[in-house]
């Protein structure tokens, strides 16, 4: 999984190579500045992300930090990191949201309150954080909270998925069907519901020329069930983009591979982004 991730190949989105990893036993971690490389890395049964994941971050930036790392140690805090690898304030704040700051045990809400009290002002400053070299001490904060929610909506923004959870976490309702993807060869013939993450969706036409669609998504355990969506159904109820789904329908099985022939779907909203609040 980490090979197909480091070679941007693959069929499917990112997500899915991570979710198989997962599957298969690994702890995925975010990217962090004290162990990740530019590519993704595997250490034991840990998985780090590389920079190159982060959408935003430059390029060079993304190289510099693991050599400056090997070359001169670990970094030791948000200044020490800034003084070697010059990050202007914009880039700082997307490590920071991301998590890659986290080896510092200060809350990011803090550490980005600091970064913008020390270079914000620093209008400036064009090769590396001058401000830093003569701060004695830094400021006094007050405590602040900090929110799961709002680390997934950040992981989505800067990665394109969750990666400390899933899209399941953000839903807004707790309902999550009467099924799961193991429980359908054993459901035949019934009608279920279903809730999903969709993955990919496939067009075909009929013999009529009719638009219908074959979807394939992820349940809350993280497996895979596809889906049949003919052209009557399709047309009252489409799929639209990706998102977590409600989905009903009558399980059907070929060949020994269930799926289900769907009836009704829709979108499931999800939690609000208390970023934006």
């Amino acid at each position: 999984m980490v090979a197909v991730l480091n070679n941007y190949g693959g069929f499917y989105n990112r997500k899915v190579y991570v979710n198989e990893a997962r599957l298969a036993g690994a702890k995925v971690n975010l990217p962090c500045v004290n162990q990740s490389l530019f590519n993704a890395t595997i250490c034991g049964d840990d998985i780090f992300l590389g920079f190159d994941c982060l959408q935003n971050l430059e390029g060079t930036l993304a190289q510099l930090i693991p050599q400056e790392r090997h070359l001169n140690g670990d970094y030791t805090g948000l200044e020490n990191f800034a003084v070697r690898t010059g990050a202007s304030l914009e880039q700082l704040i997307i490590l920071i949201r991301i998590g890659a700051m986290r080896f510092t045990g200060t809350g990011k809400k803090e550490l980005l309150w600091e970064v913008h009290m020390l270079l914000g002002t620093d209008k400036k400053r064009k090769n590396g954080p001058a401000l830093f070299e003569g701060m004695s001490r830094k400021p006094v904060l007050p405590k602040l909270e900090s929110s799961v929610i709002e680390d997934l909506y950040d992981e989505m923004e800067f990665i394109g998925f969750p990666v400390s959870g899933n899209l399941f976490d953000l839903a807004r309702s707790g309902y999550r069907g009467d099924a799961l993807a193991a429980d359908l060869l054993s459901r035949e013939g019934q009608t279920v519901r279903m809730v999903g993450d969709l993955v990919t969706e496939k067009h075909v036409k009929t013999r009529r020329g009719e638009l219908m669609k074959f979807g394939t998504f992820l349940d809350e355990k993280g497996l895979f069930f596809d889906t049949v969506h003919f052209p009557p159904s399709l047309q009252k109820y489409p799929l639209q983009g990706n998102g977590l789904y409600l989905l009903e329908g009558r399980v059907v099985v070929d060949f020994g591979c269930p799926s289900l022939e769907i009836s009704k779907c829709g979108k499931m909203p999800l939690k609000p982004d208390p970023r934006s609040e």
